[in-house]
């Protein structure tokens, strides 16, 4: 448990807030709640690492926010909203692999926020802050848009479908008549327009959005 510490934040007339953190990546959780116990708005941050944790957690003692990973190891962080809602805690949801359709459902199973894993920790701690006091905070994108709304070009969504078939550069290049020098620039240029680092992560985002069908 993390307690409160005595950094400025913006003042409230509420109460010093309690918060839940729930994730299963153990360092994420750790860093997550660390930052969370510098503003002095917040009184208390507490740690769970699975879903069962998360229900004897919030039975035992409950929150005033519960920060809730979509993807745990036991279960779904969805699926949590409505038990941390019963408890009369208001529910922020982070996810890795943001998708429209979790995001409507999150929203209304009556979730706060409906964020990114890898947003700021600005972004992070003004959703758990603010989350009866504002709109629902979501991703500004999500992948799908990007794949499905035409950002990529006709080649370079031809390029990512080789990507998740598991072609290398070479092989992709020898397919299409194109030059390796070529492949390397198409596939620099989808991996930045999908805003991910290596090929394993755009086949992933892809995987993971549900539209790797619709590259077809």
């Amino acid at each position: 448990m993390f307690n409160r510490h005595g950094s400025a934040s913006p003042a409230q007339d509420t109460a010093p807030l309690s918060v839940l953190v729930v994730d299963d990546h153990r360092v994420f959780a750790d860093l997550l709640a660390y930052a969370l116990g510098h503003f002095s708005d917040i009184a208390e941050v507490r740690i769970a690492t699975s879903a069962t944790d998360a229900r004897l957690e919030l039975a035992d003692r409950p929150v005033d926010v519960a920060v809730l990973d979509v993807r745990l190891g036991d279960g779904s962080g969805l699926d949590l909203i409505p038990v941390a809602m019963s408890a009369e805690a208001r529910a922020v949801t982070l996810t890795g692999y943001p998708r429209r359709a979790e995001c409507d459902r999150a929203l209304g199973l009556g979730a706060c926020a409906y964020l990114a894993k890898d947003a700021s920790f600005t972004t992070l701690t003004t959703a758990v802050l603010s989350a009866s006091n504002r709109a629902p905070m979501v991703v500004d994108t999500f992948p799908e848009d990007t794949l499905a709304g035409g950002n990529l070009t006709p080649r370079e969504r031809d390029i990512l479908l080789h990507i998740i078939d598991g072609q290398d550069a070479t092989t992709i290049a020898n397919e299409l008549s194109l030059s390796v020098l070529t492949v390397r620039s198409h596939i620099k240029s989808l991996l930045s327009k999908l805003g991910v680092r290596s090929q394993l992560e755009a086949v992933a985002l892809a995987s993971h959005s549900g539209i790797s069908a619709q590259l077809n």
